[in-house]
């Protein structure tokens, strides 16, 4: 699984696109995917500046502080977009969008401190342990001030519970 994300990964890297989808053999199904296809675009037209991945696949049982940013898709649906800061136990990377800032990144940190599973590399390490600190230099998981990566989750609205000022998506 790490090298099948790896390769992927090497193959966007080398085409030098400034953003790149990547699914998994499961992105097909609805249950699965949580951005529609048709939002694509919208989404690489207006990820944070600065992101690393965007996460798109369906989360299951994921609350969330409020959005950094909400865009609009063709048909005038709110699509949310979440600094993705807390640890998630989800597996699966079916549906992301990586930024060219991506890859130099996660590779410098496989060649140094080896990888692990892939999704929890991600989703439980770089973009939420804080690792680095304000300069970006790796300090240790846990020691520093901020994560490896620059992280989001995007989500259409319509699918969102809110509880308070938190987002809930899933059966929490």
């Amino acid at each position: 699984c790490l090298f099948g994300h790896m390769f992927q990964w090497q193959l966007a890297a080398d085409a030098g696109d400034d953003n790149a989808f990547m699914f998994e053999a499961d992105a097909f199904n609805q249950y699965t995917v949580g951005l529609p296809f048709k939002d694509m675009q919208v989404l690489a037209d207006n990820a944070p500046k600065g992101y690393d991945v965007i996460f798109f696949d369906m989360p299951r049982d994921m609350e969330f502080d409020a959005p950094v940013k909400t865009i609009e898709n063709a048909e005038g649906e709110e699509i949310h977009i979440f600094a993705f800061n807390k640890k998630s136990s989800q597996s699966g990377l079916s549906s992301t969008l990586v930024s060219k800032r991506f890859y130099p990144k996660l590779f410098k940190h496989v060649s140094h401190f080896g990888a692990d599973v892939v999704d929890a590399m991600l989703k439980v390490q770089l973009c939420t342990d804080s690792m680095v600190d304000s300069s970006g230099k790796f300090k240790g998981f846990g020691a520093g001030n901020k994560p490896w990566l620059q992280c989001y989750w995007a989500l259409p609205a319509k699918g969102a519970k809110r509880h308070g000022t938190k987002y809930v998506y899933g059966k929490m």
